[in-house]
């Protein structure tokens, strides 16, 4: 057996982020970019093209999915091999905002950030200190720069505001820009920051919550049918962008499942989730995401404050669930009744600081050495799209699959 191949069977679910994706981009991308990585190291790779039948959680119907196995040609090697699927979601959020609902949603987001902020300036600079950097010679926390940014941009609203009736009422009328022109700057702003907005939002009164749900739901039961397979020895969960934020949101889904204890199914259900090994995030603004979309409470809302907590404390770190609570211990919720199933679980995350999207999570869990800083060599912004040719991406993703595998 090939010591580089990880032994057993062992399945990716990849799930893509934000933008005009298309199926099986990224399943494209991760496969060829695990066989550029693992070719020189195992020998040649054999291809496959695999099918089988998907329950979706919504119309009940089985559809067939089709996903990737890789495994080396050598004869001793044959029963060892890769599955990679991928989660499409792209579809779930297609139309589903305008313009002026995103512009609408990037003031509330900024008005949120800036609360956050100044309801927890102290507790943030006091616990979050690998957060500040040197600015002019002055020791001024990410927080703080963070903030004022936040706080000119909430004052150039009314433009954003302008500029899009200018793009769509007035230049339209005054100059004949061809539509396929305008659509597709439309389409940048709506696709890219409209996923966003859709997904981040948490009001269940929203018209878009339901769209947030579909797509988590969707995400849980197809990795749930993964797990289901007794071929499989591990799974591995891997979300690039936005992605990322889904594959974390889903497996804080079934850890809080796993704690239904007036089902008798739940036993079963904890060994198959037992199978799920490792989380891959790249890209991620899982961070981010927490600080300006994290429900926000009243000051005496302590209660509210402490459940919230407890069900979204999945890999957060101590001082995350702090900041999410500052004076819940003014009830007698402070012990979490729920009980985390995925303590096994290695998780990396890969970042570049050209990328503005991602960056080093400091809310989470995570070993120092797995939060992975990449040089991808892209310019500021570009570096985004660039994680799936890194060399250092894949070795270190294999090298985590080969120490830890469980057929080891």
């Amino acid at each position: 057996m090939n010591s580089n191949f990880p032994r057993g069977h062992t399945a990716f679910l990849i799930i893509h982020g934000i933008g005009d994706q298309q199926p099986f981009d990224t399943l494209d991308q991760f496969t060829r970019g695990i066989v550029d990585y693992l070719e020189p190291h195992v020998g040649h790779l054999q291809i496959e093209h695999k099918t089988s039948f998907y329950r979706g959680q919504e119309s009940g119907s089985a559809w067939m999915k089709s996903f990737v196995r890789i495994k080396p040609k050598a004869e001793q090697d044959g029963d060892h091999w890769i599955d990679i699927h991928e989660f499409y979601w792209a579809y779930l959020t297609e139309g589903k905002i305008s313009m002026d609902q995103v512009l609408q949603w990037l003031k509330q987001t900024i008005r949120g950030a800036i609360k956050t902020y100044e309801v927890n300036k102290e507790f943030l600079d006091a616990n979050f200190p690998s957060l500040k950097k040197d600015n002019n010679q002055k020791n001024r926390p990410y927080w703080w720069r963070l903030n004022t940014i936040l706080r000119r941009v909430y004052w150039l609203y009314p433009i954003a505001r302008l500029l899009e009736w200018l793009l769509l009422r007035w230049i339209p009328a005054a100059i004949p820009l061809p539509q396929r022109l305008r659509q597709a700057g439309l389409r940048v702003i709506v696709d890219f920051i409209g996923d966003v907005a859709i997904y981040t939002s948490l009001d269940q009164k929203s018209r878009h919550y339901d769209v947030r749900q579909r797509i988590l739901g969707e995400s849980q039961a197809f990795l749930e049918e993964m797990l289901e397979r007794e071929e499989y020895d591990q799974v591995v969960v891997a979300g690039h962008s936005l992605g990322s934020v889904i594959a974390y949101d889903t497996l804080n889904r079934m850890n809080t499942k796993a704690n239904d204890s007036l089902n008798k199914a739940t036993e079963a259900y904890i060994r198959q989730i037992q199978k799920i090994r490792g989380l891959i995030t790249f890209g991620s603004p899982l961070d981010k995401i927490l600080f300006y979309f994290r429900p926000h409470s009243g000051d005496q809302q302590y209660v509210r404050k402490q459940l919230l907590t407890n069900l979204h404390a999945f890999k957060r770190n101590k001082q995350t669930n702090e900041l999410q609570a500052l004076d819940s211990l003014k009830t007698g919720l402070e012990q979490n009744p729920i009980q985390q199933f995925f303590d096994h679980l290695w998780w990396i995350n890969f970042y570049d600081e050209e990328d503005p999207i991602s960056g080093c999570l400091n809310f989470y869990e995570i070993e120092k050495d797995n939060n992975v800083k990449l040089k991808l060599g892209k310019s500021w912004g570009v570096a985004h799209n660039y994680y799936w040719g890194c060399n250092v991406f894949y070795e270190r993703i294999f090298k985590m699959l080969l120490t830890q595998n469980p057929s080891s």
